[in-house]
């Protein structure tokens, strides 16, 4: 599929449905929406041409510029492996945690005994990994196990079990994921290097990026932090600080990007002409009037 065959598979959003849907003001409330929407879409076509973008997507990051796209995968295999391990702990974790009562029911040994097997196979690949992450790795394994052990033959599981657990493995947790983001980083870094070298000042300067993920980790996430400094941006929680770094929340692929980035530059420069503020629609119209009267209705309480 090429980049502008994902555009054509845009779900356009119909003017039909705003409210209010009938009645006199319904033809000026269409008239809104198609302009914006038309205004969105010829925005849509020049981004990749005219207005140069990067997106980070799951395990790629992707530059589109002057019509052309290139793609390197910023999170190679080790990064997964490492997190692997991690995941093992929480898992671990969450498996006793759902037992709901101090004595093991019958689900949570059979549960804790796939486990078991599972981290035989997981030692495995202790072999093909560099110090230190081997050494974390395995003593991720070691504990886990010890635990699993202890609350299979007690038959009883505590809170203070777990916490014992957390305070054991919580180190070598932290140092695999300080090896998994500098593998990420270190690949993005010498990426994004060569590509602003390639672009020259000019371009650069003109450049959009928009790094999607999921709701939780979007606050300071390794691929915005990177952004935020190279492309001088301030750490925002919130789309309301958003200039030309902007996060995708739940956008997984290339046609929400374009999307949501041709949204983002309409309403800035809708913004800034009718408010002289080019961030004002990046939070809700209402907000400031909605706090205004919000002192005023709650001010006895």
């Amino acid at each position: 599929m090429t980049r502008q065959d994902a555009r054509d598979e845009i779900p356009s959003t119909e003017p039909t449905d705003f409210e209010p849907r009938t009645g006199p003001l319904a033809a000026p409330n269409r008239g809104f929406h198609e302009a914006y929407n038309q205004l969105v879409t010829e925005t849509q076509q020049a981004l990749g041409t005219e207005i140069p973008f990067i997106s980070v997507i799951d395990d790629f990051m992707s530059l589109f510029a002057d019509g052309s796209e290139m793609t390197v995968r910023v999170i190679p295999p080790r990064y997964h492996q490492l997190k692997s391990f991690c995941h093992l702990v929480f898992r671990v974790q969450l498996t006793l945690m759902a037992n709901a009562e101090e004595r093991l029911n019958q689900n949570t040994i059979a549960r804790l005994n796939v486990i078991s097997k599972e981290m035989n196979e997981a030692a495995n690949a202790l072999q093909h990994m560099a110090q230190p992450e081997a050494d974390a790795s395995a003593a991720l394994l070691q504990h886990s196990r010890e635990l699993i052990d202890n609350v299979v033959n007690r038959g009883t599981v505590s809170e203070s079990d777990l916490r014992h657990y957390a305070n054991q493995t919580c180190g070598f947790v932290m140092t695999n994921a300080f090896s998994a983001v500098r593998a990420e980083l270190d690949i993005m870094h010498a990426s994004v290097t060569k590509w602003q070298n390639q672009m020259g000042s000019k371009k650069w300067s003109g450049l959009y990026v928009v790094v999607c993920g999921n709701h939780q980790p979007r606050y300071r996430a390794a691929a915005l932090q990177y952004f935020e400094r190279i492309l001088g941006e301030q750490e925002g929680v919130a789309a309301e600080m958003e200039d030309r770094l902007i996060f995708g929340e739940s956008v997984r692929d290339i046609a929400g990007v374009t999307d949501l980035l041709a949204r983002h530059i309409v309403d800035q420069r809708a913004a800034l002409i009718f408010f002289e503020d080019p961030r004002r629609l990046q939070k809700d119209l209402l907000a400031d009037v909605a706090t205004e009267y919000l002192n005023e209705l709650l001010s006895e309480r």
